[in-house]
């Protein structure tokens, strides 16, 4: 069971509020193109991403007595017939879908959240109305371990996310610490993804 920051236990237990928990869903439809929808009714920024608003239902999502998470299942209106063009034009069975619960009081950091978890898309069932997509959980087998890569001299950060940090003018990054547009030219090594420390691999063998 996750454990929630203070600020998330003080807003679940808070009976009167106008603020609300929000459904974030990250949709990847291909290698290039990732739909992010919230039910709710207005925009709402998390993360370095806006997520747009979008009729959709997702079904009640539990776990068990030993932290297993069954399948969940998630339903968007396809009254535009926008997400069955996604559908159609790409094999989405296998493309992974995140789901996270956050709160309106709390958007600033994205590390706090009620729930995250990734699933990956194993069943579409399509109709005129809608677009129901059953998410199964990641097949461990198939995933790098570690997640992370340790690079010498390449960043690991999506350009101005919130990892990266940078929020200044510059358009692009080379994502190496140093050059004309390295991380150093942005005054931004703090933060840079890579370990410039780690021998290099000529370093290794000699």
């Amino acid at each position: 069971m996750k454990s929630l920051h203070a600020n998330l236990v003080v807003a679940k237990n808070d009976l009167d509020s106008a603020s609300a928990w929000l459904v974030l869903l990250d949709v990847v439809v291909n290698s290039s193109t990732t739909l992010y929808l919230t039910p709710n009714p207005a925009s709402v920024s998390f993360d370095s991403q806006t997520y747009s608003p979008f009729a959709l239902a997702l079904a009640p999502v539990s776990s068990d007595s030993r932290g297993g998470l069954p399948d969940v299942e998630v339903t968007v209106q396809n009254v535009t017939q926008a997400i069955s063009g996604y559908v159609e034009a790409n094999d989405m069975r296998g493309q992974r879908v995140r789901l996270r619960v956050v709160h309106s009081d709390n958007l600033a950091d994205p590390t706090r959240t009620a729930f995250d978890e990734s699933y990956e898309i194993t069943e579409i069932f399509v109709t005129e109305q809608a677009v129901s997509f059953r998410l199964g959980h990641l097949r461990l087998l198939e995933q790098r371990f570690p997640a992370r890569r340790f690079l010498r001299d390449n960043c690991q950060w999506v350009y101005k996310d919130s990892s990266c940090g940078y929020a200044g003018a510059l358009a692009t990054c080379d994502k190496i610490l140093e050059g004309t547009n390295g991380c150093r030219a942005h005054g931004n090594q703090a933060r840079f993804g890579g370990f410039p420390g780690m021998p290099s691999v000529a370093g290794r063998f000699t």
